[in-house]
């Protein structure tokens, strides 16, 4: 914190500020508070002009902003095996790709075994929950939850990385189904990925709002509510939309994300190995998933 250095002369004092850039932040502060004043070039710095009878007025605003903003802007901390948007963007197309069962010509098959039953989830077939979220009914299903699942999927690598971003769409999705499933009958059926976009979306939400340096509630919890203004735009349209699994993976998400947001904080960054296990768990578990479930519909 750069406590201003006064220095008197006749009937004004100069507040030290060094460079433009502080001279700039100090001049907006003292105009906030109405306080007349005015930018004089020293030799190779620059002072603050203040009338003598504000001097003292003008330290004190000054050195409450900078007590308010002496933890802004955060420090950047390590990101291990956070990705590009391209790399993101490539990756999804590429999970898309080798887990989608949307352009499956026995797609029937597919949707039969892997879909998200509820009676037959709450029997212990949990891989189900997982097998659903790869399943849509048609390429426009696919290609609407990718374009919407890429762009926030981009957003959150930007700033958790690629790994802990799929890691936590993945198991938001799979909480999600899974709640979906308890709270409704035994004949209810669910498919496609939308269960863990909106998943990711509380998690981002979650995870911004822990990481978030303290500047009032109103601030902090800013990232909440934009996570529940996408929920209520995005989360309910379409006929065919399953609002359960929306809301479920939304609120499984919000846990998640502000347990990593949490762990972050107090620990810092993934590790390279940890972003790599995140990683491999994010690719490994739907593809287990889907070998069990494969072998749980053999005859």
């Amino acid at each position: 914190m750069c406590i201003p250095e006064i220095h008197y002369a006749d009937n004004s004092c100069y507040l030290l500020a060094g460079t433009w850039k502080v001279a700039s932040e100090w001049s907006l502060v003292l105009a906030a508070c109405r306080i007349p004043h005015r930018i004089s070039p020293g030799s190779g710095q620059y002072d603050i002009e203040v009338d003598l009878t504000d001097c003292a007025l003008a330290v004190e605003q000054i050195r409450a902003y900078q007590h308010e903003n002496q933890d802004w802007p955060p420090e950047q901390t390590s990101r291990a095996g956070t990705g590009s948007a391209a790399e993101t963007v490539w990756t999804a197309a590429l999970l898309t790709a080798l887990m989608s069962c949307a352009f499956d010509p026995d797609f029937a098959a597919a949707s039969k075994c892997g879909a998200a039953r509820a009676g037959m989830i709450m029997h212990g077939e949990w891989w189900l929950a997982v097998t659903a979220l790869t399943l849509h009914a048609d390429p426009a299903h696919l290609l609407g939850n990718m374009l919407a699942g890429g762009f926030v999927m981009v957003h959150a690598a930007n700033f958790m990385g690629s790994a802990m971003a799929w890691f936590l769409a993945l198991c938001s999705g799979i909480a999600g189904n899974m709640l979906n499933a308890a709270m409704q009958p035994a004949d209810h059926v669910s498919i496609g990925s939308s269960t863990a976009i909106f998943g990711l979306i509380g998690a981002v939400s979650a995870y911004r709002t822990v990481r978030k340096p303290w500047r009032g509630v109103k601030v902090a919890l800013t990232p909440l509510g934009a996570g529940l203004a996408l929920l209520g735009f995005m989360g309910s349209s379409g006929g065919n939309a399953d609002l359960g699994a929306h809301l479920w993976g939304f609120l499984s998400g919000l846990a998640l994300g502000g347990i990593a947001g949490m762990l972050v904080k107090a620990r810092g960054g993934p590790s390279a190995a940890t972003g790599f296990l995140l990683a491999s768990a994010a690719f490994l578990i739907p593809v287990a998933a889907w070998y069990a479930a494969w072998m749980h519909c053999q005859p």
